[in-house]
């Protein structure tokens, strides 16, 4: 196997490894995943086996769920040591750091059937309501992220929560071991890796 299959391939995911850095399936991403909030968010509620505060709850859960991966993917797999698992995660992101402003996403339709999978390992666990509202509030965070993400490296923010987002994250990218948090720097203070300078 050669190091560029090892990298970006596997050998058989081509099409994936092509479609990954266009604009077509950096968009598809959240128009997928919207849609799919939805109908998480219809099936929690019509389910009616919760009521809506807990609904919201786990919804809730979900999202704050989500904060902590996101940080936790960023700062120990993309930021992490190689290995022949992880090099994959590693490389893409360094070309992101590489090309902030570029379209590299993960493939469009990643997030949703994550989601899905979530629901259907969850619904053994908990109410069917419970495990749509949790993996739709998860899912909102991916899409938060991937839109907040896109806001910070496309648009010159001046004041308020998304110039201070910005500042933070434009850190990260000077100091890749800082700053792991791109929504929010709530798990950079409880981890200790947030950097002000």
């Amino acid at each position: 196997m050669q190091e560029d299959d090892c990298c970006w391939g596997l050998g058989m995911l081509g099409f994936i490894d092509k479609i990954t850095t266009t604009k077509w399936n950096y968009w598809s991403g959240f128009a997928v995943d919207a849609l799919a909030i939805v109908l998480l968010m219809t099936v929690a509620l019509k389910r009616a086996d919760l009521s809506q505060v807990a609904i919201v709850a786990s919804f809730a859960s979900g999202y704050l769920f989500f904060t902590f991966i996101e940080y936790l993917i960023h700062a120990r797999l993309f930021h992490g040591k190689p290995g022949k698992l992880t090099r994959v995660f590693i490389v893409g992101h360094w070309m992101h750091h590489k090309n902030p402003t570029g379209y590299d996403s993960l493939p469009f339709f990643f997030a949703s059937s994550l989601a899905v999978l979530m629901v259907l390992i969850l619904s053994q666990f908990v109410s069917l309501s419970a495990a749509t509202a949790f993996s739709g509030g998860f899912l909102s965070g991916y899409v938060v992220y991937g839109l907040f993400h896109h806001l910070i490296h496309h648009t010159e923010w001046k004041r308020g929560y998304m110039a201070y987002m910005q500042g933070f994250h434009q850190r990260h990218h000077l100091n890749p071991k800082t700053n792991m948090g791109v929504t929010s720097p709530i798990w950079d203070v409880v981890f200790r890796t947030g950097n002000k300078n």
